[in-house]
This record gives C-alpha cells, structure tokens and sequence, in this order.
C-alpha cells in the first residue's frame, strides 16, 4: 500500500483507516489515494462509534502535533563529579566531599536551577545523604561550581549523583 501523508488531517484520517481496515477496503489495485479517504466515502461504511473514534482521534494527533515555546527542551547540562573523598572527624565520624560542576551548555539563561547532590550506597544504590544548591540564573555557556560535604560511613566505595532541574516559572 503507497500512502503520501502531507497533512495533520490525513494522518488522522490514515490511522483510523488502519485501525478500521476490516470496514474499509482498498480499491482492487491496492493503492490508496488521498481522494480515496474523503470523510463521505468513509462514513457510510461504519457505525456510529467509528465516527466518534475519528473526532477523538483528530482531536488527539492534532494536540500531539503542537510545540511548546522555546524553553522546553532547549537547556542541558553537562556536569563534572570528583569521585567522593572521605575525610575523618575527630569524632571518628566521616564524611566525604566532592567538587560539582555544572555547565548551562543550552541555549540563552538557565533560570531557578537546582542541582540535587547526592551520596550513593555502592550496594543498594540508596541515598545516604544529600545536599541541594539553588541558582537564580545560569548563564548560557557559564558554569557553576562548588563542593558538597555528605556524611556517610568510613571505608565505604560511595558515588556521588548529581540531578539538575530548571523551574521555567
């Protein structure tokens, strides 16, 4: 079967021929053409449930079809983690530390970041402890750096993970 789609409205029409396939058939040459999915040749060949599949069905592809502005989608980060460092209270306690870099390698400002540190179990891969730093603005192309203190158990193999969220508001 050869379909030439240009159209939101045929795509539409095309999917719910496919799903619909056992009610429509093809012409005998088995090449489907845009003249061929008029609505008034596909609606007497299908209940009244099928005209409803298609309202729903157009409403749905054409709401899938629209973009949102240019702030979606268009911020990344690249982040650099130190692998954690532990360090000895005089208590004998530890705690381990870690540089965290952060890059605004999208485009324009990056505005109400929060980067979420966290110290990972190497067994369970659960948060031992965690740190969160906020930033109004991050340039495009700028870099926020800085280093997080967690408490965690001596001798232990942690990692560090980094999640960063922009809040558009």
């Amino acid at each position: 079967m050869n379909i030439f789609i240009n159209t939101v409205e045929e795509i539409s029409v095309v999917i719910l021929l496919l799903i619909c396939e056992n009610i429509y058939s093809l012409p005998d040459n088995n090449h489907l053409k845009m003249q061929d999915l008029t609505i008034m040749k596909i609606i007497p060949k299908m209940p009244h449930i099928m005209l409803a599949l298609i309202i729903i069905s157009a409403i749905l592809i054409s709401g899938c079809t629209t973009t949102q502005s240019g702030q979606t989608g268009s911020r990344s980060f690249e982040q650099t983690i130190s692998l954690p460092e532990q360090h000895y209270r005089p208590d004998g306690s530890c705690y381990y530390t870690s540089l965290i870099d952060v890059k605004n390698s999208g485009q324009g400002p990056a505005m109400n970041v929060m980067i979420r540190c966290a110290l990972k179990d190497p067994v369970t891969g659960d948060t031992v402890d965690s740190e969160s730093r906020f930033f109004e603005v991050i340039d495009e192309g700028d870099h926020k750096a800085f280093t997080v203190s967690l408490d965690g158990e001596c001798n232990m193999n942690y990692a560090i993970g980094v999640d960063v969220t922009e809040d558009y508001k």
